[in-house]
Order: structure tokens, then sequence, then C-alpha cells
């Protein structure tokens, strides 16, 4: 406040007579609010909110000398401060969106755990934007900017290291490199998932989350997903315990079942979070009082669901892009569908692509759907080597698009299309006849996030979220070696993996596996369309859902 220095500072106790009583008046008058004191008079608190299991958390920190110090804040964590008169919420650069908002929610709810005489709103304060009565709680905060020259170590200094003939890195794992593709599912297998799933399930009631609560799903939209929307899926089922030896298994009054109850949270690519952190403060709340310790909750995300999760709508699981009520002032538009399975018969979908013809492949089905003003058609285009056993499944998706039976369903085959055809798709453009990546098609990550660098072999059934944008990955279609580089991704990691790529191409050489291949440099967002269409739906959009967020 003495800005000049030209001011005296006296202090004052509360029974000695002053000149501020002349001023204020008597303070006899005033007294000990023991309850108050002990509440207001105490030291700030500090909460972490955190998010496990879908639950929330507020452990306290821990103060060094009863004193709160700015290296406590985390960047990558959402913090809640209690000052009694005032309630912060603070949260890092690198904090999670969903870990905001429940932090928002919860710090309205700390408020009305005391009677306060008086509390101001939550402020919300984003780390490097903190205003000086936040500061002020915390004890050596310091406000001074150092400013001066900095020191500058350029990035190539990490490149110059690994070339030297004489660095060799302590621990590398390669291994994968030198194995062989993984094996998809067999039919057997399928089949008896397929049958298994049938006989436990009892029940499976379906949920959307509309209009800020989770409505039920209407029956003509199960197995059909939206990109900007959630469900959530309650499966009851009943599961055989299992026979002593001395049981008669033939005599099937001996067996008895547990009743189980699963919940699968999905969530589409482009959602938003509220839909969860709805989902845990309501539904995941009844049904944990109702079913107790019988009840499991999943969380699974587009295109990433566990075989039995898709077993439950085999062989019908299509995935739209956008909402499921588009607003009425947009004009339908045609959408083009790819059905196929990444590792077998049970990962089979039908999901929308872009509108772009360069994307057909002859070994698998698509279809082309034309919404008009009264009705509509829905081509079915059948390539010429796809596979005879999915021709029942892609008839069954073709009709459950049209769900007011309102479309025609005409089949095109290839080399055989309407002049329409075409001419939606935006002419006839050259596309892969031959489809050999479909056999080989693998991915490795190429990181070092555990100290060292690893290269590990992505499961088969990947998707496009699977680019880290924080690392390198090697894409590998029998043809062609694609090294693609995340916009995060380290020098090191990028100066190895293209050390390690020719070893990878000569290795599937030896091994006769697939063509002689040509290494290929990507960047992110980049992507030539060989490379997108070996991701079943990727969108151009959205080259990392994680990165957006």
């Amino acid at each position: 406040m003495d800005c000049k220095n030209r001011s005296e500072i006296v202090i004052i106790n509360e029974t000695q007579d002053s000149d501020m009583s002349e001023i204020f008046g008597s303070v006899d008058h005033i007294g000990d609010n023991k309850a108050y004191d002990e509440l207001h008079l105490s030291s700030p608190v500090l909460y972490k909110v955190s998010i496990e299991s879908g639950m929330i958390s507020l452990p306290q920190v821990s103060l060094i000398n009863d004193r709160l110090r700015p290296d406590m804040l985390k960047s990558d964590s959402v913090y809640i401060l209690d000052c009694w008169n005032d309630v912060f919420l603070w949260y890092g650069r690198e904090s999670q969106k969903i870990v905001k908002e429940a932090a928002r929610r919860v710090s309205n709810q700390i408020q009305r755990l005391f009677s306060r005489s008086h509390c101001e709103p939550t402020q919300m304060i984003q780390e490097g934007n903190e205003g000086y009565v936040f500061r002020s709680h915390f004890f050596g905060w310091d406000d001074l900017l150092e400013i001066g020259p900095k020191k500058v170590i350029p990035a190539s200094k990490a490149k110059k290291l690994l070339t030297h003939e004489d660095f060799s890195l302590p621990k590398m794992e390669i291994e994968n490199i030198f194995l062989t593709k993984q094996e998809s599912l067999t039919d057997e297998h399928c089949e008896t998932l397929l049958e298994a799933i049938e006989d436990y399930l009892d029940r499976m009631d379906c949920f959307v989350f509309e209009n800020k609560t989770f409505n039920k799903l209407p029956d003509c939209e199960r197995g059909h997903f939206y990109s900007n929307e959630c469900y959530v899926f309650l499966c009851k089922m009943s599961i055989p315990e299992p026979l002593d030896d001395e049981d008669d298994e033939d005599e099937e009054s001996n067996v008895k079942y547990n009743t189980k109850y699963r919940v699968f949270f999905w969530e589409g690519r482009s959602c938003s979070h509220t839909g969860f952190l709805t989902f845990a403060f309501t539904l995941k709340l009844k049904f944990e009082s109702c079913f107790g310790d019988k009840l499991t909750v999943e969380r699974i995300k587009q295109q990433q669901e566990p075989l039995e999760f898709l077993a439950l709508f085999h062989p019908k699981f299509v995935i739209h892009r956008g909402s499921r009520k588009p607003p009425k002032t947009e004009n339908a538009s045609p959408r083009l569908y790819e059905i196929r399975n990444m590792m077998g018969m049970l990962t089979l979908r039908c999901v929308e692509i872009d509108l772009d013809p360069r994307l057909l492949c002859s070994r698998l089905h698509y279809i082309l759907y034309v919404p008009k003003s009264e009705g509509g058609i829905i081509y079915l285009w059948i390539g010429k080597s796809a596979n005879t056993n999915e021709r029942n499944a892609a008839d069954l998706i073709a009709q459950s698009l049209d769900m007011n039976n309102c479309f025609s369903i005409l089949n095109a085959k290839e080399n055989e299309e309407p002049d329409e055809f075409w001419n939606i798709l935006g002419g006839k453009k050259e596309y892969d006849t031959e489809g050999s990546f479909l056999d080989f098609v693998r991915l490795f990550r190429c990181t070092n996030e555990s100290g060292y660098y690893a290269m590990k072999e992505k499961y088969s059934d990947f998707c496009q979220d699977d680019l880290i944008q924080d690392d390198m990955m090697l894409l590998d279609d029998g043809k062609r070696i694609y090294l693609w580089e995340g916009q995060k991704a380290s020098d090191i990691e990028v100066a190895l993996t293209k050390k390690l790529a020719p070893v990878y191409a000569q290795n599937c050489k030896s091994l006769k596996v697939g063509y002689d291949r040509e290494i290929l440099y990507v960047k992110s967002e980049e992507e030539p369309i060989e490379f997108r269409r070996v991701f079943q739906g990727f969108d151009s959009r959205q080259i990392d859902s994680k990165f957006r967020k």
C-alpha cells in the first residue's frame, strides 16, 4: 500500500488504547466467537482432485511445516484451495478436462459443508495466471520474473549423439520386429464366444445420453453408434458355477447359476466427457445400490471394444459420424460405410468413412447411403474378391440402416455400378483392386516412455486413435513401411526408428513375407490415401483424439 515509503506503520494490540478508537469507536461490544475463530483463522486447506474407477476422491495435501508451497501444485493435476471466505479451483496446463469438470462441481459442494458467514463464488485459476490473492496463501511464491538471456540447447545434439559410432543404449526392446504377425481369431473361437454370450445373457437394457440425462435407446437403434454420443448397456447374465468332479455333468439340474450384472459405457471418438461424469453421479450410483458386488463397470472407446461387447451386437455393429439427431436445418448428405473385420469374424464392424472413391477395396463390402426428399437409396457395393461369408452380414446391416422402411436397397457389384453411384462419389477414380494390405498389415509403437527405447506391436484390431502423438509409429501394409511421426515425438524416437526400419524390412524379406518394402516417412496430419485406408474409418479431421483434448 505504501508505494513511496513515506508513511509510518504502527502496530497496535487489541487491548491497547490508541487514536483508532476515535475513528472507529469503542470495541468493547465485540465478543469472542470460538467456533468462528476455530474455522476462520485456521490455515487454508488444499485438496487434490482425482478420479479413480469412476469415483471422485479429495485427498488433503500434506503441508510442509504447516505451510503451503508453490511446488505442491503439479501441472497434470487439479486442486481446490479452501480459504473459508474464498474457494479457489486451480488446474494445471496438462490436467484432464473431465477432472476439471468434476472439481468444479465438487467445489460448489465444499462451500456448503459449513455455515459460512460469507463466501465468494468459486474462482477458476489456470496455471500461470494466478492472481495476488491466490499467491498470498503460499509461502515463498516468487513474483519476480527473471529477465536475461536464455541458453538454447539445439535439438540436433540428440541426433549427433545417436549417429556417433561409439554410441550405444543400455537397454532396448526391439524383439517384436523379428516375430511373425499375430494370428486372426478362428471362426470356431468366434462361434464359441457367440454361443456363450447367447446362453449367459438374460437381458440387456440400453441407454443413450441426450439432453443431459440418460434415456432409453429405441430398439431400432440397437447396434448403431454415433461418434458424438455415449451409451450405457446394462447386461444381466446367468453364469454357471463350475461343477465338482463328483457331480454328474450330464444332469442339468445340478448346475447352479450366479447372476452377474455387467455395465458397458461406450463413448464415441468425438463425444463430450460430460456424459461419463453424469453417468458416474447418476446411473452408476443407482446400479451400485441395487446390485452391490455383483456389478462390474467397464468403460470402452470407439473401435477399441472387447470381444464380449462386440458379441452382443454381432453382426450388426454400425458406427456413424456425428450425432443421432442432427439439426433440422442441416441438409442430409450421402454417407459411405466400410464393412470389415480387423482380426476375425467377431471384429466385423460397419464404420462410416470419407466420401472418397479411392478408399474402395475389391476385397470388401461397402454401403452408400443416399437420402432423398422422400425415401432414398442404399447401395450395397460388392467387391469382386469380397469374402462370401460376410455377404449375409452386409445384407443385414444394409437393412438395419433403413430404420423407417422408406429406402430401396440395390446391390451394386464391382464393375456393374450404375452411373448415379459414381456421380455421388464425385466420379470414378483409381482404388485398390488387390487389397493385399489386409493380409500383411502390422502397427508398431516406437516409444521411450519407460526410460528406454521399445518397439511394441499394437493389437491387430487397431484404429486411428492408436496413433500416439508423443511417439513414432511404424505401419507395415505389405508393400510399404510408413514411419509416422507424431507432433510431440522426440528426436531420439525419430532417429532410432529410422535406423531400425531397414532392419525390420530386411527381416520381412528373409522370411519371405509380402513384398519388398519401400520405406516412406509421414508426418501427422499429412497422411496419404494409402496410409489412411489401412485404418478403418480414418477421419482426417481428427488425427488423434487425445491430442485434441
